[in-house]
């Protein structure tokens, strides 16, 4: 079954281009109209202030009038920022639904675009040119709602299903040091001549099935947005225990976001601390 995710933050927007930062360029809207060559449009998914916490999205091209096998395309998901972009030449006009959705058919957004002009009778296979996107925010409510798979023609194993809810319940915690457990948990730490160290503990209800973790670290501007990149550190963990214990250490006062992904790169969890000046 199909789940949709309603959240508004969450859209795609048609135009040009993109810039660096994941911002629109060029002309907005939702009607093009169809050339001799087709007609190419950029596609900007705008992920909000939430994580795909996916390895992989798909991205479904269903015209108003359905075909009995609609396009979609699998993408590997590079999470470092909070967007992801691809091209698409129509070769036909018509109305179409655009669908951005993940591996357990978590629909992340959907739009229509209407392509007018006379045209070929073939679409072309979408081409990528490039796709970025960032971390969740840890405890956003949902609303869901349930379709049928069969509307969309959408097949899952049941591996690439399991391993979206092996790091279901997650959690990420940070203290002054590790002796058996977290020694003084906080989200608060001072920061020393030298920086300040930082313990943390993963937890998780099943086995973490992964050799390595990678620690992904972002600190909030001054907008309030987790979007400069401080580092990452991969470490070594044991693919048959149920918790981690590393630590990552911070030179710079300030709000921070931490967000911890498995050696495959499919997010577990992320969590916040804050660190203050002498």
């Amino acid at each position: 079954m199909l789940i949709t995710n309603n959240v508004c933050a969450q859209e795609i927007i048609f135009c040009e281009g993109n810039t660096e930062r994941g911002e629109p360029r060029g002309e907005l809207k939702d009607e093009w109209k169809l050339s001799k060559e087709g007609t190419k449009v950029h596609m900007l998914y705008n992920n909000g202030k939430t994580t795909i916490n996916y390895a992989k999205l798909y991205v479904l091209i269903e015209e108003k009038e359905p075909k009995e096998n609609p396009e979609k395309l699998t993408i590997t998901v590079n999470r470092q920022n909070n967007w992801a972009a691809i091209d698409y030449t129509f070769k036909k006009a018509g109305e179409y639904m655009i669908s951005i959705f993940g591996i357990d058919n978590n629909i992340l957004a959907s739009k229509k675009i209407m392509i007018t002009g006379p045209g070929a009778q073939v679409t072309e296979t979408m081409k990528i040119e490039r796709i970025e996107t960032s971390l969740k925010l840890p405890g956003q409510k949902k609303e869901v709602e349930e379709e049928k798979a069969a509307t969309r023609g959408m097949n899952f194993s049941k591996e690439e299903v399991a391993k979206v809810h092996t790091y279901d319940g997650s959690k990420l915690s940070f203290g002054q040091g590790f002796d058996e457990k977290l020694v003084k948990p906080s989200n608060q730490f001072a920061l020393g001549k030298s920086g300040v160290y930082v313990a943390m503990l993963l937890e998780n209800p099943n086995p973490l099935n992964t050799s390595t973790v990678t620690i992904d670290v972002w600190k909030k501007n001054s907008e309030g947005k987790y979007i400069e990149h401080v580092g990452a550190k991969e470490v070594k963990v044991k693919s048959d225990k149920k918790a981690a214990d590393f630590h990552y250490s911070f030179t710079k006062p300030g709000e921070y976001k931490v967000s911890i992904f498995s050696g495959d790169f499919t997010w577990i969890c992320s969590d916040y601390l804050t660190i203050y000046g002498e």
